[in-house]
C-alpha cells in the first residue's frame, strides 16, 4: 500500500512539472511540430511495457482506440500551442475543466443525472477559473479569459479530452489497461506524423529535438510514466480516490511556474484550490 501511495504521490509532482517541460519544447517554436515529437519520444518510452502486456483479440477495438487517439491527437494539438504561447500557471488549471465537458457529454449521451451537488461543482469551477485572472468581477474574469487566445486553446483541449475518456470508458472494458495505453500512444504518433509530414514541418521536429533534447527526453519520459504510475497506483487504491488525487499537480505546476519560469502567481494559487474543490464534486 505504501509503494501504491508513493507512485500516486511522484505521479501527481510528475504530473505538474510536465506542463513546465511543455512549455520549454513549444515556447518559440512551432507548435505541431512539438506536439509530434513530444508524443513520438512518449511512444519509444512506453513500446518496451508491451511484453507486460496482453495483446488484444479482435479488431473492433482496434477502430474505437484509432478513433479516440485521432481526437486525443487534436486535443493535444491545442495543449501544446497554449502552453507555448500563454502562461502555465494561467491556462494549465483549465485543462481539468474536462471534467465539466465530460459531465455534460455523459448527461446528453448516456443518461446520467445532473445532481444538485454537480451544479454546485460547476459554479465553484468556474468562480475558480474566474480567480485566475481578476478583472472586477465574476463574468468580467470569464469573459476576459474567453477572449485570451491561449486560455480558450486549453478549454478546446478539455473539451476533446473529455470525448477521448468517453470513448475511452467503452473500450478499456475489452482492452487491458497497459496495451491500451501503447496502442494509444503509437497510434497518435502515427496520426501526427503523418500531420506534420503533409504540412512540411517534419524537419522542424528534428530540429526541436536537436536544440532541445534533454527537455524533450524528459517530457516524453514523463507523458509516458506518469501514465504507468497511475496504473500501478490503482492496483492497490481506488480509482475514485486516485485521479481526483492527480488534479493536486495543478498546484505543483503553479508552483513550480513561479520558480522556474518566473510568471507572477498572485491570486492564482487560491483560484487552484477553488477548481480543485469543483472538480472533486463533478467527480464524486
Amino acid at each position: 500500500m505504501l509503494l501504491a501511495y508513493l507512485a500516486l504521490f511522484a505521479r501527481i509532482f510528475l504530473l505538474g512539472y510536465e506542463k513546465i517541460l511543455v512549455k520549454k519544447i513549444g515556447d518559440g517554436s512551432e507548435s505541431e511540430a512539438a506536439t509530434f515529437l513530444y508524443f513520438l519520444v512518449s511512444t519509444v518510452f512506453i513500446l518496451p511495457m508491451i511484453p507486460f502486456s496482453r495483446m488484444i483479440s479482435g479488431y473492433e477495438p482496434l477502430v474505437y482506440i484509432a478513433i479516440s487517439s485521432f481526437i486525443y491527437c487534436i486535443a493535444f494539438l491545442f495543449y501544446v500551442k497554449s502552453l507555448s504561447i500563454g502562461e502555465v500557471s494561467l491556462v494549465s488549471p483549465l485543462y481539468n475543466f474536462n471534467v465539466l465537458f465530460l459531465l455534460i457529454l455523459t448527461s446528453i449521451f448516456l443518461g446520467e443525472k445532473i445532481t444538485v451537488l454537480k451544479l454546485t461543482g460547476i459554479l465553484i469551477l468556474l468562480y475558480g477559473a474566474s480567480l485566475l485572472n481578476r478583472q472586477g468581477s465574476v463574468l468580467l474574469s470569464l469573459k476576459a479569459m474567453l477572449k485570451n487566445k491561449a486560455c480558450a486553446l486549453m478549454l478546446a483541449c478539455s473539451f476533446f479530452m473529455a470525448i477521448g475518456r468517453t470513448i475511452d470508458g467503452f473500450v478499456i472494458r475489452q482492452v487491458e489497461p497497459l496495451m491500451y495505453a501503447v496502442l494509444i500512444y503509437f497510434f497518435m504518433s502515427v496520426f501526427l506524423f503523418f500531420y506534420v509530414w503533409f504540412n512540411g514541418k517534419l524537419k522542424l521536429s528534428y530540429e526541436i529535438y536537436s536544440s532541445r533534447k534533454s527537455v524533450t527526453l524528459a517530457a516524453g519520459a514523463v507523458n509516458a510514466y506518469t501514465y504507468l504510475l497511475l496504473l500501478y497506483a490503482i492496483t492497490k487504491i481506488d480509482v475514485s480516490v486516485a485521479e481526483p488525487a492527480s488534479m493536486l499537480s495543478m498546484i505543483v505546476t503553479v508552483i513550480l511556474s513561479h520558480f522556474i519560469l518566473k510568471e507572477n502567481i498572485k491570486g492564482r494559487i487560491a483560484g487552484v484550490f477553488v477548481i480543485i474543490t469543483g472538480a472533486w464534486a463533478l467527480f464524486i
